[in-house]
């Protein structure tokens, strides 16, 4: 199944493309797709962090069934600081903090803990994290010992061929 591309028309009416239309559909007029962003174009912009790739590729794969990238914006602030040139509280890891998120996002989706559904495939989850930064962002509560309880949001939706995909990033982020 490929994705939409420039020059693919979409009923307005029903979502179906290039005159395929949906039971029931009143077949409004199509419209025009002009641009497409991929994941791929996203990742190689640094829009999207691919954690589909080692070290992180070991982490993601004990949980996750399908690949799994961050925010550009998520990913520094809560996996690898890059405004604090990599710097990790001691005793901590890329591949720990990493560990962290993903396992909370498992419980959420099994069950276990918490989560806050807006759709069938978005979901909001919480994780507790030491943050660098003193100021503190909208999506962060006071945690204990020093942590911060951060809410992210997942998505699973189609990747750039149609098949599925995660995609981790702040509440407010689309």
């Amino acid at each position: 199944m490929s994705q939409l591309k420039a020059g693919d028309c979409v009923c307005a009416s029903c979502g179906g493309i290039n005159g395929r239309h949906r039971a029931l559909c009143v077949r409004d007029s199509p419209v025009e797709v002009i641009s497409v962003y991929t994941r791929k174009q996203a990742i190689a912009d640094g829009v999207l962090v691919d954690c589909d790739q080692p070290p992180m590729r070991d982490v993601c794969c004990q949980l996750l069934k399908w690949p799994l990238a961050m925010t550009a914006t998520a990913f520094n602030r809560y996996v690898w600081p890059a405004a604090g040139e990599g710097k990790l509280p001691s005793g901590q890891s890329l591949e720990g903090r990493l560990w962290d998120i993903v396992w909370m996002f498992h419980a959420a989706i099994k069950g276990t803990v918490p989560c806050w559904r807006l759709s069938p495939e978005v979901l909001l989850f919480d994780f507790a994290c030491v943050v660098a930064d003193s100021a503190r962002w909208p999506n962060e509560r006071a945690g204990v010992e020093g942590s911060r309880r951060v809410t992210l949001k997942a998505v699973c939706g189609p990747g750039d061929e149609g098949e599925p995909v995660i995609t981790f990033m702040l509440p407010e982020e689309d």
